[in-house]
């Protein structure tokens, strides 16, 4: 699970725990659990608000963040 501000151009939240079978299983804990979800990333930003929470697959995440840091050079993500 991830969770950004405004991507790609913010921050991102990465939840690696839990871990879930499906896409169905992680968005239906997503939607029951979006409120601590919320709250435990922001306290991670001191308190920057959440645009999204994102369920994505091990791969497309690896992806992703690949995709990122090439788009940003030597830039921390």
């Amino acid at each position: 699970m991830l969770v950004t501000q405004q991507f790609p151009t913010e921050d991102l939240y990465i939840y690696e725990e839990p871990t879930f079978s499906s896409a169905k299983a992680c968005i239906t804990f997503v939607q029951a659990e979006a409120h601590g979800l919320v709250l435990g990333a922001s306290e991670a930003y001191q308190g920057r608000g959440v645009d999204n929470i994102y369920c994505a697959e091990e791969k497309a995440l690896k992806r992703l963040l690949e995709e990122m840091h090439n788009a940003t050079g030597n830039v921390a993500i």
